[in-house]
């Protein structure tokens, strides 16, 4: 396939950009609210995943040299290679040799630069000062490794960041023109500081100018969490990592996944230093484990502060104390509180709710398998694994009446035990098999009495007694049974008498009669 230059690639997208201006400053000219759980804005990023409701991230110390690219040695020259430009933001440099030309350092202290930008998008700016990185990726949906193009933005650090210690790096980044794909970035690292640029001269003559870590020595430090979108906003992008081994060179741009399109993005004011000098703020759990559910976390103190929980990024709205009390039905997530004080926002650290699948299980106390036929009782959910009777398995198959004791954990370490006691039946008689005792304490495990068949069954009447003969509960419903309640309130714990009626559909013209008695547990 024909290669195309870049010089001719930006003639062609001057025709093309006006309407992706156009649809953005539509877009853009509505406010995302950030505590409604709504995409105000119509941008397809609700709440904190938009980049107009961040708290952005600064620390005390940098490890960076020129972080937002102010200081420069000249403005981009022609014909805009590598050899003329890769080092303009000293002790900044492009990571690999390109043969097309770069995208681009810009400042507006260049006449220019300042002309260009305004083509790219007018109504967005440098995030810090007049100095900003731009960075392309592009390759062939048809036969990508024929030409996949990643650039990086690269610097050998004055002090070697240190295996086994954590850092952040934080960085603002956009994505203004263009089609609207989404992209993920990453930082890369190298204990050689002379290994840049990437790949060296084979790169370039191999066509190989993808992700650094195909090359030796360089390793991915860590990557963003979130894809970058379009939008008419700069984002902040926050990475923690722990090296594995000293690092004196790092490298920032694309992650490694395979790209089947052109992306243009911009980046600014790059931040790296351990974590703890960025004073992050965490949440503290109350009460609550995955074993167990029963959620409350706390947030940070934060002196004269309004409050705001968020879920995997969207508000939970009207969750505005300094606790936040979390429904085991929908605890699982990632949680956030936004704290806003006189002088601006601070966010929390993601804290991650996990809740074991165990507390899932729904395990009879009381059933029956069909004779020749088999029973399962365990279903495979979220790495379960069932131990009974000296057999390991993530379902529980059961094949012959008696007592079974089941012992399910999870990869979370959560464990519980069960007991059932298993009756066989000749299921071809159609009847209508109804449990000794059940357990309604609202556990979700054996929490109803009602029958079951696996025939077709007509003109069901169900009715339950007390020990004084007095019906509490009636059913016509084969799938509707008794929650063990009289009226709303808990009915006394002990043994109840039942009859019940039917007939199979299908074959019979009288009905069956049965009476038995039934436990309630608690």
């Amino acid at each position: 396939m024909r290669e195309v230059n870049k010089i001719s690639f930006h003639s062609l997208l001057k025709m093309t950009f006006l309407f992706s201006f156009l649809l953005l400053s539509i877009i853009s000219s509505a406010q995302e609210i950030c505590d409604n759980g709504i995409d105000d804005d119509g941008n397809g990023l609700i709440d904190l995943n938009d980049p107009g409701c961040q708290c952005h991230y600064q620390a005390d110390t940098n490890l960076l040299l020129n972080p937002s690219f102010e200081s420069y040695q000249h403005c981009m020259l022609p014909p805009y290679d590598y050899a003329h430009n890769f080092d303009i933001p000293k002790p900044w440099q492009y990571a690999v040799i390109e043969d097309g030309g770069l995208y681009y350092y810009g400042n507006f202290s260049c006449t220019t630069d300042s002309a260009n930008w305004v083509f790219w998008h007018p109504t967005i700016y440098p995030q810090d000062g007049k100095g900003f990185i731009g960075l392309a990726e592009n390759g062939f949906p048809t036969n990508p490794e024929s030409f996949s193009r990643k650039e990086y933005i690269a610097q050998v650090l004055k002090t070697p960041l240190l295996k086994g210690k954590k850092y952040t790096i934080t960085f603002y980044t956009g994505q203004f023109v263009y089609e609207a794909y989404p992209y993920n970035l990453a930082i890369y690292g190298n204990k050689d500081s002379n290994t840049l640029p990437i790949g060296g001269l084979a790169a370039m003559a191999g066509r190989k100018l993808g992700c650094p870590l195909n090359y030796a020595g360089w390793m991915q430090l860590g990557n963003s969490t979130k894809s970058i979108q379009l939008d008419s906003k700069w984002m902040q992008v926050k990475i923690d990592f722990v090296p594995t081994d000293d690092i004196n060179v790092i490298a920032i741009g694309p992650d490694c996944s395979l790209l089947v399109n052109f992306i243009k993005y911009f980046l600014d004011n790059v931040q790296l230093a351990e974590t703890k000098d960025f004073h992050l703020q965490y949440i503290q759990p109350i009460t609550g484990n995955p074993c167990t559910g029963g959620y409350s976390l706390q947030a940070p103190t934060i002196p004269n502060a309004t409050f705001q929980w968020y879920k995997n990024g969207i508000a939970l709205v009207g969750q505005k104390n300094t606790t936040l009390t979390i429904p085991d039905s929908s605890a699982a997530g990632t949680y956030q509180v936004r704290m806003i004080t006189s002088s601006g926002c601070q966010l929390s650290e993601p804290y991650e709710v996990l809740m074991s699948p165990v507390l899932q299980i729904k395990m009879p106390k009381d059933t029956f398998v069909c004779a020749n036929d088999t029973l399962q009782l365990g279903k495979n959910n979220g790495g379960i694994t069932y131990n009974w009777r000296g057999l390991t398995d993530t379902i529980v198959n059961i094949y012959n009446s008696g007592s079974y004791f089941i012992a399910a954990s999870d990869t979370l370490g959560c464990k519980s035990n069960y007991t059932v006691q298993v009756s066989s039946q000749n299921c071809k008689l159609c009847d209508v098999f109804l449990p000794s005792g059940f357990t309604p304490n609202g556990d979700g495990l054996n929490d109803i009495f009602k029958g079951s068949s696996h025939c077709p069954i007509a003109e069901y009447h169900l009715v339950i007694y007390n020990r004084w003969g007095k019906p509490v509960f009636e059913s016509t419903n084969i799938n509707v049974g008794w929650d063990g309640k009289i009226n709303g309130l808990l009915a006394e714990t002990g043994t109840y008498v039942y009859t019940v009626s039917y007939k199979n559909s299908n074959t019979e013209n009288t009905n069956k009669i049965v009476s038995g008695t039934v436990v309630i547990l608690r």
